[in-house]
């Protein structure tokens, strides 16, 4: 049986992560990440501290969080915006890890367009550098209402 190759780690990604946590501004994930001929982008999900350092330890630059995972591991119901507390908790822990940290937020565990932005820019602080967050069932403060500008065409 032939094994396959594992992807090579990118451990340069892993220091400069390591000194971008240092500093006091939120990181943003390298452009060189997503522009990698032959060697696309995978970003596996973690479901807690321990998913997350293993798939670290593998090599990964960057790991997303899943909000199934996140809410299987507390014994919450997934999608019902009751996983925020640990979804936030997860995102600090896994914030100060040497990898970038993409994080599910449901959708936004909140109906109030500030408190999504809220929580979004508590995140940023905790070393999140990109978020997942679904649009579905928002009310109709959510709807993006037509421009002037829109009209004005008409």
């Amino acid at each position: 049986m032939t094994r396959r190759a594992r992807p090579e780690p990118i451990r340069s990604t892993q220091a400069r992560s390591r000194a971008a946590r240092q500093s006091a501004a939120p990181r943003a994930p390298p452009r060189w990440l997503h522009h990698r001929p032959g060697r696309p982008l995978l970003l596996p999900n973690a479901w807690d501290h321990a998913s997350a350092a293993a798939l670290a330890a593998e090599g990964h630059p960057a790991i997303g969080t899943t909000s199934l995972g996140v809410a299987a591991a507390a014994g919450l119901p997934d999608g019902a915006a009751a996983t925020r507390t640990e979804t936030v908790r997860l995102a600090r822990r896994l914030g100060r890890d040497g990898f970038l940290l993409s994080v599910d937020v449901e959708s936004g565990f909140s109906d109030d367009p500030d408190e999504v932005a809220a929580l979004a820019v508590e995140l940023a602080r905790a070393g999140v550098v990109g978020i997942n967050w679904r649009a579905a069932g928002r009310t109709a403060r959510w709807r993006r209402r037509p421009s002037t500008r829109r009209r004005s065409r008409r």
